[in-house]
């Protein structure tokens, strides 16, 4: 060995020794203060048995600076510093090959390539800790410049800056509040073995007091997700859609551990741990992804990896959110594993009550790749539509069916047949034994039902169009059935959205098939992309 080698090594022994002896001298300083202060508790109870008040007063005035002083060499001892970086030993998640995630804060100070301007204000960070010794360099640096990429966006966890020792990489990440899945466990009625009572889930459930996941249906007799969890729900997507199309770049690590949820200024999604995203994947690529969340092709490790992936794991994630943390394939890690493996269709019947979101997961968890929806078709599926839309949506619908030429013909008599063919699921005989909807009515509307083919979807589709149409002339108790449209305008189709669960997925479905490209039907079916 050399002498500037051999000055390398000492060195380097010094940078990894310097650490310990600074909490060998911290905790010398702490046991010394503690007995400071013990004595100057002896002196001040000898005071006052004494008499001797003032000695006494003084030695109390001692032993609380005493006090003070042991707190903040004990606070500090639990501070590591490097340089605008502060990081406490709270532990917010731990995973494998010494990674972990520590509170800390983080104060900018200047410009760089891996930083995120924070105007010189410490900021509360998720400080996630790399080894060395596990994570190459180049590698890892490579990640975090894929982290830096994705800045900017609010459904993106923001990448702050990056840090390092002899030993560790530091990276500083936005600080939130839990996880999707920690808010789930938090408010799920089913046991779930809540393993996350510490301080820091208390922290949440103080500032998450008052949300609402799910809220009884309105025929009562299950529960659906609340507008507050379908707008997170979205989020995700919107995250998504970002990285794909704006970035170029594929998650690939979806699970509910990175899905964050912040409250600042209000409750948002944020995607993180894009550590693992690269721009598509070569063929044959394989990476390990948390058990249960990844598809089949991830599995093998012989497809190409696409945005499909994400798809996938968005679809189980979907599948926790509604059913208050179940998963669509199985309880445990292997089964769940196994049954992904060997192509075995997911569990859905926990959505039977909820055919949109049926719809949207069943496709999204195909084991054939090129049949996931996209994110950007995600966001436009009914399952997120509000109740003017769906409304909206069966309206025109009603208009394109009764559209005729001007001899008085039918203009789309196929359209009509294919919607027609949906009756056996609209409605089902166990509800409907003769086929007619009229029997799903208020007595009071019963009469409105002359003229109608009363078996024919297409023919309860023209009546939803029409009572809405003609509302202002319907009869006091008649409005009083439907809802008031000025009070509750969202009544009107929940009327006849709980007596037709099926119907709008299934008229969704035909006129996606055959009119999805007609100007009339773009906003349901064109993303008019907004992120």
């Amino acid at each position: 060995m050399d002498y500037q080698a051999f000055l390398e090594f000492l060195r380097e022994r010094e940078r990894r020794a310097m650490p310990d002896l600074i909490i060998f001298g911290k905790g010398i300083l702490l046991v010394l203060s503690i007995l400071f202060c013990l004595a100057i508790l002896l002196m001040t109870y000898r005071g006052f048995v004494y008499g001797q008040v003032k000695e006494a007063l003084a030695s109390l005035v001692s032993l609380i600076v005493g006090a003070i002083m042991v707190r903040a060499i004990y606070v500090k001892s639990r501070v590591l510093q490097i340089g605008e970086l502060a990081i406490t030993n709270t532990v917010i998640s731990e995973g494998a090959n010494g990674t972990a995630v520590f509170e800390g804060t983080y104060e900018y100070v200047h410009d760089g390539a891996y930083a995120y301007v924070l105007e010189g204000t410490p900021q509360r960070v998720a400080v996630k800790r790399l080894d060395k010794r596990v994570h190459n360099d180049s590698g890892v640096y490579k990640k975090i410049k894929n982290l830096r990429r994705a800045n900017g966006h609010p459904n993106i966890a923001q990448l702050f800056g990056v840090k390092n020792d002899p030993d560790y990489l530091y990276v500083c990440l936005e600080h939130c509040i839990c996880n999707i899945g920690d808010l789930v466990r938090m408010f799920s009625p089913h046991n779930l073995g809540d393993a996350n009572d510490n301080a820091r889930m208390d922290e949440a459930r103080n500032s998450l007091q008052g949300i609402q996941l799910w809220e009884q249906a309105n025929n009562g007799d299950h529960r659906r997700p609340s507008p507050t969890l379908l707008r997170l729900m979205m989020e995700m997507a919107v995250g998504l859609d970002y990285l794909c199309q704006s970035k170029r770049m594929v998650h690939r690590n979806l699970k509910p551990e990175n899905i964050l949820i912040s409250n600042e200024p209000s409750l948002r999604i944020k995607l993180s741990d894009m550590g693992l995203s690269n721009k598509r994947l070569p063929a044959g690529h394989r990476v390990g992804l948390g058990p249960g969340w990844q598809p089949k092709e991830v599995i093998l490790g012989n497809k190409r990896l696409t945005r499909a992936v994400d798809s996938f794991g968005l679809g189980c994630v979907y599948f926790f959110c509604i059913t208050a943390g179940r998963h669509p394939f199985g309880g445990d890690d292997l089964e769940r594993r196994q049954n992904i493996e060997n192509g075995n269709q997911a569990n859905l019947m926990l959505l039977a009550n909820l055919p949109e979101a049926n719809e949207l997961i069943s496709r999204m968890l195909s084991h054939i790749p090129k049949r996931r929806p996209t994110a950007e078709e995600v966001l436009i599926h009914p399952l997120f539509w509000d109740e003017d839309t769906r409304l909206s949506f069966l309206c025109d619908t009603s208009d394109k069916l009764t559209a005729r030429d001007l001899n008085g013909q039918l203009l789309n008599p196929q359209l009509i047949i294919a919607v027609n063919g949906t009756s056996g699921t609209v409605l089902p005989p166990d509800t409907f034994p003769d086929g007619e909807w009229i029997h799903a009515l208020n007595p009071q509307l019963q009469p409105w039902g002359n003229g109608y083919t009363l078996n024919s979807v297409k023919e309860l589709v023209r009546l939803i169009r029409n009572k809405y149409v003609h509302y202002s002339e319907h009869r006091d108790n008649i409005k009083l059935i439907l809802g008031s449209l000025e009070v509750n305008p969202t009544a009107y189709y929940n009327y006849f959205g709980t007596r037709f669960p099926n119907l709008l997925i299934q008229v969704y479905k035909v006129m996606k098939q055959h009119c999805r490209h007609e100007e009339v039907f773009a906003r349901y079916f064109r993303s008019v992309r907004n992120i």
